[in-house]
């Protein structure tokens, strides 16, 4: 009778165990194009405090969030149709750089060589490996090295991020062609 109770014990905490662990690993993804109009205008208004740039007048125009589960790790990517241009705005906003994009950054969003290392880009569909950001050809990038402002370093210093065990950063594209914002959270 008691090793029958002991092993039922067992069982069930084996059971509890593994349910909890499992709300620690949610995957749940939050798709953009799902939100009420009142979601979206928050998550425009989210993108703009990151950036430091009004994008008044635009419109979510897709993108989702895996951010959850473990440790909060996930990617947020956000495209935002604007109706006029930013780039007066973005000239004089902190931590935005015209184009071209650095061979760093360019590695980040599209993948690439570079010397004898092969990188693939972090800016992909879920479990995906397709850049999600198109190519731009005249436009501005901005990014923010979140571990770097931690630490009290500079955070719009992109040098160290592909060599980086982890990587918390916010990244932007602005195509001023297309009128049209990139924007993505990364953490690992």
């Amino acid at each position: 009778m008691k090793r029958t109770v002991s092993f039922s014990l067992v069982f069930i905490l084996c059971i509890l165990s593994a349910a909890l662990l499992a709300g620690c690993f949610d995957d749940e993804i939050v798709y953009f194009d799902r939100l009420d109009k009142s979601q979206a205008a928050d998550e425009i208004s989210s993108v703009e405090k990151n950036l430091g740039v009004s994008l008044s007048g635009g419109t979510l125009a897709g993108g989702f969030d895996s951010h959850g589960g473990f440790h909060y790790d996930g990617l947020e990517y956000v495209e935002i149709s604007l109706s006029g241009d930013i780039s007066e705005s973005i000239k004089h906003a902190k931590g935005w750089r015209a184009f071209p994009l650095p061979d760093e950054i360019s590695l980040i969003i599209y993948g690439g060589h570079s010397g004898d290392t092969e990188y693939a880009p972090q800016i992909t569909e879920v479990n995906g490996d397709t850049p999600l950001i198109p190519q731009i050809k005249n436009g501005y990038y901005f990014f923010f090295d979140k571990q770097n402002a931690e630490q009290n370093l500079d955070p719009y210093d992109y040098s160290k991020t592909l060599s980086g065990v982890s990587v918390n950063y916010l990244l932007a594209v602005y195509d001023s062609d297309s009128k049209k914002l990139y924007f993505c959270e990364y953490d690992t």
